[in-house]
Order: structure tokens, then C-alpha cells, then sequence
């Protein structure tokens, strides 16, 4: 496999992207291929035919999701400002604590 790349590597640059273009497209056609092949062996029964028409297709789905995705962010948003915008609790008294340090007047530097 080396030794491969090895003569790639050699070869001009308009030869590698030919030869990288020509692989690329082989492979997507083998995969087409096989997606065709596949898509016509599937020959919907009448009951999946009927279960479909019931059920939401791809965009309708996917509208759907998108949909309660920015209902969902709205309603975190809303939420997150009204915490933001209630009074909060005032103290009224705050008492330090005085350590036997701080009453002998010897406080040290850290």
C-alpha cells in the first residue's frame, strides 16, 4: 500500500486529481447503486401504505421539532429574565466576624 502512495506522490498533480476525482466518483456510484437497488426491492405493502398517509412526513417532522426547539428557548429565555428582573432580598444587617487577631490589632499580610 506504501509503495502506492509512494507512485502517486511521483506523479504529476493534474494525474493525482484525475485519479482522486475518477476513485471519488466510482465509490459514489457503487453507493448509488446500491441505494437503487435496495429503494426497488422495497415494494410497500397496502397496510404500510396505509400507515403512512397517517403518519408526518420528513418536513413536517422536522418543522415540528424546529418548531418546539424555539418554543422551548423562548419559554428558558422569558424564565431566566424574570429571575433577572425580581427584587432581590436586601440585607439589612451585616455583622463581621472579629477574630482575636483583628482585636489586638495584630492582622497579618498573607
Amino acid at each position: 500500500m506504501l509503495t502506492l502512495v509512494e507512485k502517486l506522490q511521483r506523479k504529476p498533480e493534474r494525474v493525482r486529481k484525475q485519479i482522486a476525482l475518477f476513485f471519488a466518483g466510482s465509490v459514489t456510484g457503487i453507493i448509488v447503486i446500491f441505494w437503487l437497488v435496495s429503494w426497488a426491492q422495497t415494494e410497500p405493502s397496502l397496510e404500510a401504505v396505509a400507515t403512512e398517509e397517517q403518519e408526518q412526513g420528513p418536513f413536517e417532522a422536522l418543522t415540528h421539532g424546529l418548531g418546539s426547539f424555539f418554543s422551548d428557548t423562548g419559554d428558558m429565555i422569558v424564565a431566566a429574565a424574570q429571575e433577572f428582573r425580581a427584587p432581590q432580598e436586601t440585607v439589612t444587617e451585616v455583622t463581621p466576624e472579629v477574630t482575636a487577631e483583628a482585636e489586638s490589632g495584630e492582622v497579618s499580610d498573607y
